[in-house]
């Protein structure tokens, strides 16, 4: 076991190894005596920690452009997995390479239109290429996935499509909850040791492998198949075994940003690039809907429930909530205006009643004198007529 552990430890070490030179040299942007002149195409690629990607597709591919294209100078820049399709948009790319979850998940909001998909050379559509696999030791009691209930799992990455999301799909799908199935899982993110070194330690019950990486491990190790045992195996058109549906492999988009010319000559290169990639080629999927559906039965992606807090509705809401506060605002001063005024009419007319009523009384208190002597008068001529 120790040997073992040595062997995949310097097998992993060589590919992240040249996987780092891979990328950081496509990564890097070209020298070019004539910068000015030409033509810069910015290209975004999706980070990922599958090294087999970069050394199989991204690099060779970048290659293949710059050598067919000497007249344009391509420079790409990775971007994580979760970026917000607003700071998406805000880079100015004109292309993309991601996987197609990613593709699906932001084609509508970024306006993402395919240009080629990867297709392996074990698949035969490029819309059916990538799935899962559930991989057991040889004595391990069960054939159906109803057996891996409770058991331990090791896969590689929690957000791959190929190797862990198609993988729960399928559990979803025969009627568990994948939030309890499991009673532990490990991610690996490809480092060691792998899932198949977990399963071979007895740490792990189940390895939960992309398609084909099991057919690759057989062959690199010189194993024999009959230590292990697939569960659920589907008849498909790939050529490697598969324990679920199968889907779209990377592709290569476009953003509505980038010129029509530009994207047809891309499209046009890639499709008859004769030997760019490495046990693959690109191709052109016509079928998203499968990925769509995962989507939908996870509730990830564009299906992903919002989160309900004071602060997510304040940043969906902030425009509707700026305007609302002006109008409080408004009716706020419009009530307090009317009531000032109110108070100050009413103000007045309480001067103008007291005022009235100190008048009235100077009046009748007149009146009153007035009568006095009107009354004092009649006695006195009554009296000078007796006398």
């Amino acid at each position: 076991m120790p040997l073992v552990r040595l062997k995949t430890s310097l097998v992993c070490s060589s590919i992240l190894f040249f996987s780092f030179v891979t990328v950081q040299t496509c990564l890097a942007q070209p020298v070019s005596q004539n910068t000015q002149a030409a033509e810069i195409v910015r290209i975004g690629v999706v980070q990922l920690e599958d090294p087999y990607f970069y050394l199989d597709s991204f690099g060779p591919t970048m290659a293949f452009l710059r050598q067919k294209h000497p007249e344009i100078v391509f420079e790409s820049e990775e971007i994580p997995m979760d970026i917000p399709t607003a700071e998406l948009s805000r880079k100015n790319f004109d292309f993309l390479i991601s996987p197609s979850g990613f593709y699906a998940a932001h084609s509508f909001s970024a306006g993402l239109r395919q240009i080629v998909t990867r297709k392996p050379d074990s698949s035969r559509d490029p819309s059916y290429s990538v799935g899962s696999l559930f991989v057991v030791r040889n004595n391990f009691e069960g054939e159906s996935l109803a057996s891996l209930k409770g058991k331990r799992a090791v896969a590689y990455e929690s957000n791959s499509l190929a190797g862990w999301l198609s993988a729960i799909a399928e559990i979803i799908k025969e009627g568990f909850d994948h939030n309890q199935f499991f009673s532990s899982v490990v991610f690996t993110n490809y480092g060691t040791p792998s899932p198949i070194n977990y399963l071979l330690s007895g740490r792990a019950d189940v390895a939960i492998l992309p398609t084909c990486e099991y057919e690759r491990f057989l062959l690199s190790r010189n194993t024999v198949p009959d230590d292990f045992k697939v569960i659920g195996s589907k008849e498909s058109s790939l050529s490697c075994q598969t324990s679920t549906a199968l889907y779209p492999d990377v592709v290569f988009s476009s953003f509505p940003s980038a010129k029509p010319e530009l994207v047809r000559l891309i499209t046009v290169s890639l499709l008859t690039n004769p030997s760019g990639m490495i046990k693959a080629s690109w191709s052109i999927a016509n079928d998203f809907l499968a990925v769509n559906r995962l989507f939908q039965t996870l509730n990830i992606g564009p299906y992903a429930k919002q989160e309900i807090s004071l602060l997510s509705l304040y940043e969906r809401f902030k425009r509707e909530i700026f305007l609302a506060i002006l109008l409080l605002a408004g009716m706020l001063f419009h009530i307090l205006r009317v009531n000032q005024l109110v108070l100050k009419r009413t103000s007045e007319l309480r001067m103008a009643i007291a005022q009235r009523d100190a008048v009235a009384q100077v009046a009748r208190s007149r009146l009153k004198r007035l009568n006095y002597i009107e009354k004092k008068g009649m006695v006195a001529a009554v009296f000078n007529n007796c006398t």
